[in-house]
């Protein structure tokens, strides 16, 4: 891992190479004279490391050109500032909540969906999707960034993603009504179901992310409260990521119910990788024959053109918002901030010629 050819001086084949390294702060490149495409027109990028909490100051004094990775709750703040341009894309990304339904059998390499649990009735699943408000919490939390997902093909995939499905939005009366369906009464003091003599309890296994988690963790526990279920933190409290990395990749089920998880696609959006029955991301563990042929039918080769291909896609999403062994959650918008006097900067996927074209208008940035 300390070898200077993957670290300090390693092999590239992009517009510029690393001349100096200072390990965990910044990088100083300068043109790579054996690229092979157009000549860069800048003689040097240096790329740093900056504090979350003093990113806005920075951007505001000129101090960056380029800001990558800036937290959607600091958003608000640089779209004011009068020398930045903010510029934006669609992610590749998707948000979910999932269902803990089986395990992971590592002498097949297979999920099994043999969990007991009250999430193997869909019904149940669905009632616990239309019982969060997620719209709500975007437009609090969200920053303008992101937007409650109906499906799980995120937009930016135009010819793929299915813009009829609705999804689960935030709908008490149907979430009640289906749990009255799959035989979940209320208890007497109308505070929580019951069915065979025992709650509707689920245990919650909430990311810590952000500053904002737990509001959020809380919001969503008191939502499923309204329809009658019983749901409680995993062990008292928000997971870190990497205990949880480390809870949802055993192939044990574990001893949780829900849990949040996000995925950034590739440019070819088929989830066979996530969702197949021999997918270890498949957290869940959820499995039928009906969605291993689906999941086929999109990378068949008998497709032929990208029509066949949006017909599988919406076959696939149209079953998956039925089952909802998954519940989609949100989309999301990328940003940068960017000041003014940076010339040709370009947020598109697949714009392999951006560093050389990069540039600037001024020897000094704009300031606020």
């Amino acid at each position: 891992a300390s070898d200077p050819k993957t670290t300090t001086k390693p092999l590239v084949f992009g517009a510029f190479k690393p001349e100096k390294v200072v390990s965990g702060e910044s990088i100083y490149y300068t043109p790579n004279k054996y690229y092979y495409g157009e000549k860069p027109n800048l003689k040097s990028i240096t790329y740093t490391t900056v504090d979350p909490s003093k990113t806005v100051a920075s951007v505001k004094s000129g101090k960056y050109d380029v800001v990558q990775g800036a937290s959607a709750n600091i958003y608000p703040q640089l779209k004011k500032l009068g020398n930045t341009e903010i510029t934006g894309q669609q992610e590749l990304y998707i948000s979910l909540l999932n269902f803990n339904l089986g395990h992971y059998d590592t002498k097949t390499s297979e999920n099994v969906q043999d969990r007991k649990t009250p999430l193997q009735d869909k019904r149940v699943r669905q009632a616990i999707g239309y019982a969060r408000n997620v719209d709500e919490v975007n437009k609090k939390f969200g920053s303008g960034l992101r937007t409650r997902a109906n499906t799980l093909i995120p937009p930016i995939f135009k010819e793929y993603s299915d813009t009829e499905t609705k999804g689960y939005p935030e709908d008490i009366k149907k979430a009640n009504k289906l749990l009255d369906e799959a035989g979940w009464k209320w208890d007497k003091k109308h505070e929580f179901r019951e069915k065979d003599g025992k709650r509707l309890s689920l245990t919650y296994m909430a990311r810590q992310s952000d500053s904002n988690s737990e509001a959020i963790a809380k919001n969503y526990i008191q939502q499923w409260k309204k329809v009658g279920a019983d749901v409680s933190l995993y062990k008292g409290r928000l997971t870190d990521f990497n205990s949880w990395s480390q809870i949802v990749t055993n192939p044990d089920s574990g001893n949780w119910d829900l849990t949040d998880a996000s995925w950034s696609l590739s440019s070819d959006p088929s989830q066979v990788d996530l969702f197949s029955k021999g997918a270890p991301y498949n957290f869940g563990h959820f499995t039928s024959p009906e969605l291993t042929k689906k999941l086929k039918a999109i990378d068949s080769p008998s497709v032929k053109n990208d029509s066949d291909r949006a017909k599988a896609f919406k076959d696939y999403q149209e079953y998956m918002n039925d089952e909802a062994y998954v519940i989609p959650t949100s989309f999301a918008t990328d940003y940068t901030p960017v000041n003014k006097r940076v010339a040709n900067w370009s947020m598109a996927y697949g714009d392999n010629d951006l560093w050389s074209k990069l540039g600037v208008t001024s020897d000094s940035p704009a300031k606020n």
